[in-house]
């Protein structure tokens, strides 16, 4: 039933992304910070393309951008000097990816092609790279296994994934109703188990306490005088399946499987407050959360994210 449920959900994700959904999705996702009342979540992806490009310390000639959607973050990886392989199996996906990419003059640096992660084989021409980034696209997929098999002959050895998740172990501290749901199932003691791994198996240093102190320091100041804002939630309003949820030994079990080393977990949209608070305030919530989200290394501001993104170096 699970297996079903997960193709049925693909299925979905694919007619949704080729719909007319897709320019108001976009706007939604790339929001831009300075309007607060939105989280910001594409530019946090951009923060952990540009961490994670930082953190391997490579000069990337080449890259694949998995799902890549309207090609925002191919154009980061196109601007830090990479050739890019944008790939969508989303036609309207890649429109949009494709006015983005001619706006920002990078039509010599990304090239697109549509393609189905799972079904399709890859381009003739193609070598494998030091690179690769999926991006709010594992959520959809309906198995783990299939998809590290094709980042294995995706990336060279040495090479790098970044591949963000939605965090399930979040579940256990959000204490909502995602919480309420795995204690009736019986889920809640492993995911308090993931939770427990995701943010504090990085030693909390003071440091850390300092960020997140002045980060609310900053977020305060600057919503002197605001008036709270009643919000409808885009994001359930907008995609009509029930996305996936990994926890993060889970995730890097199977990656492992397929010759990748987990090296860094990122946290991406940290919930400051529980979030039901987001909607009753969303613009002193986001300001919050985006204050945090400029250190998301940060195990403390980590251990608020309903997201991650995790970066792995594929071993020889």
């Amino acid at each position: 039933m699970a297996h079903n449920h997960n193709k049925n959900l693909q299925q979905t994700a694919q007619q949704y992304y080729d719909s007319e959904v897709v320019p108001d999705w976009l706007k939604a996702v790339y929001v831009t910070p300075e309007l607060g009342t939105d989280f910001p979540f594409g530019h946090a992806r951009m923060m952990a393309v540009r961490s994670a490009l930082s953190y391997s310390g490579l000069q990337h000639q080449h890259a694949v951008d998995i799902g890549c959607g309207g090609g925002q973050l191919s154009i980061e990886l196109a601007r830090h000097g990479a050739q890019v392989l944008a790939l969508d199996f989303s036609a309207a996906m890649l429109e949009q990816a494709a006015q983005n990419v001619a706006q920002a003059d990078l039509c010599d640096k990304v090239r697109f092609k549509r393609h189905d992660l799972l079904n399709d084989a890859l381009p003739e021409d193609f070598s494998k790279v030091t690179m690769a980034i999926a991006m709010g696209l594992i959520e959809y997929l309906p198995q783990d296994e299939a998809f590290f098999a094709k980042a294995a002959d995706i990336v060279a050895d040495d090479g790098w994934l970044l591949v963000e998740f939605r965090n399930g172990a979040f579940n256990a501290a959000s204490a909502n109703q995602f919480t309420l749901q795995a204690m009736v199932t019986g889920e809640l003691e492993g995911q308090v188990a993931a939770y427990h791994q995701f943010c504090l198996e990085s030693e909390i240093e003071v440091a850390h306490i300092l960020q997140v102190a002045n980060a609310y320091g900053a977020a305060a100041e600057s919503m002197t005088g605001q008036e709270k804002t009643g919000q409808v939630d885009k994001f359930t309003q907008f995609f009509p399946g029930k996305r996936r949820q990994h926890l993060l030994p889970e995730l890097c079990a199977v990656a492992a499987q397929y010759g990748f080393e987990a090296k860094q977990c990122l946290g991406l949209h940290p919930h400051p407050f529980n979030p039901t608070f987001e909607r009753q305030a969303p613009r002193q919530f986001n300001q919050i959360a985006w204050a945090l989200q400029q250190y998301p290394a940060n195990p403390l501001v980590v251990s608020m994210c309903s997201s991650g993104a995790l970066l792995l170096q594929k071993r020889r």
